[in-house]
Order: C-alpha cells, then structure tokens, then sequence
C-alpha cells in the first residue's frame, strides 16, 4: 500500500471517529439547540465531513491534479477552528460547556481532531502558498457564530460557553468584550501559523506537497 493510500485509509478512519464521537455527545447533549450551538460540536463535524470527503475520494480516484484554492481554504479554515478550542480547553483554566458531556468524545473532539487535522496540514500542504486574504476569511465564521451565542443567549438565557455568558461572574458585558477580544487574537494567532506553515510547506519540492 503506498504512503498516498495510507494517508487517505487514516483519512476515512478518523473521519469515522469523529462520527462516532458526534454522535455519542448528541446522545448525550441536554438539548439540540445546546448541542448544534457548541463551537466545538461545529469544528468536529467540519472536520468529519473534511476527512471523510478527502479520504473516500483519494481511495476512489487518482489526483488529477492539484486541490482546488477553496479546498486549501477549507482545510485551513477546519485546522485553525479545532486548534483553537483545543489550545482553551486543553492548556487554559476553562469550564468544558455540558454539551461535551461524555469524556471519550470530549478527548476526540478537543485532543484527538486538532492533532489530526495539524497533522494533515503538514504531511499533505495545500497545493499553493495561502494568501493572507485567504486566511483572513477563516475568521469569518468565527466571528458570526460569537454574535450568534451571544444573540442566541440574550434571547434564551443559553449561552455555549460561561465565558460569553455576562450574568456568570463580575463585570457583565465588559468581561464578555474582553474574552471575545483575548479569543480573536488567539484565532488570528494560531490563524497565522496555520498560513505560515502551509505556505512555507506548499513552495517545496517533494512528496509532501504532492496532491493527495
């Protein structure tokens, strides 16, 4: 088996993973709204999807060239969205959201995916070094999913995350501004590593930057 098909083997194989642990939290989430509303809910199924359709094309068919930019853009995007909630939960003092209730699936979404997706990232770069503009647009998402948490929150008293909450703790919505600002200079942070490494990696020769 070549080392092209064992990448995309693993490719199908955590994506299947990742299924499995969606589908335990679901099981296990204290409602649906709760559930679909987790950023972290929202990464894990990205990715799913991500190394599912990777994985399963790469088995069916040879590259017939290189990934397109949108695809490039989306596995950057999908590495930044895991690393980021794995970098909080994982090294920073921050409550876990009872979304994420079954610890299995917890250590998936939060340890395994990020790993994986990194992983990915490196051994298989985008086909072309990624534009600045291009990485601004991650951001995107997560901008609009805080400013539905916290619209979504106002209006049903169900905030994602205590952070975002502004009745948990002092200071109300001034705390909230302030994590939500300490939170995006992480993403461009990480947002920025993620481009730097893809880039550097897509402008050299060898079998790393080959299309997969």
């Amino acid at each position: 088996m070549t080392g092209r098909m064992w990448v995309n083997v693993l490719r199908v194989v955590f994506g299947l993973l990742a299924a499995a642990a969606l589908g335990a939290a679901a099981v296990e989430a204290p409602t649906a709204g709760a559930f679909v509303s987790d950023f972290t809910v929202l990464a894990a199924a990205a990715s799913c999807a991500l190394l599912l359709y990777l994985g399963v094309q790469g088995l069916r068919e040879p590259p017939d060239g290189a990934p397109s930019r949108l695809l490039d853009n989306v596995r950057g995007a999908v590495v930044l969205y895991l690393a980021v909630p794995g970098i909080v939960f994982g090294l920073l003092p921050v409550t876990q959201p009872s979304t994420l209730a079954v610890p299995w699936a917890t250590t998936v979404m939060d340890g395994v995916l990020p790993l994986v997706l990194a992983a990915d990232w490196l051994l298989t770069p985008p086909s072309r070094p990624v534009s600045y503009q291009d990485a601004a647009g991650w951001l995107v998402f997560p901008l609009a999913y805080t400013a539905y948490a916290l619209i979504r929150g106002a209006a049903t008293g169900d905030y994602p995350y205590p952070f975002l909450d502004p009745a948990v703790g002092n200071g109300g919505y001034g705390r909230v501004t302030g994590a939500v600002f300490l939170l995006l200079v992480l993403f461009v942070a990480v947002g920025s590593l993620v481009r730097q490494l893809g880039s550097t990696l897509a402008t050299r020769p060898g079998p790393t930057a080959e299309a997969v």
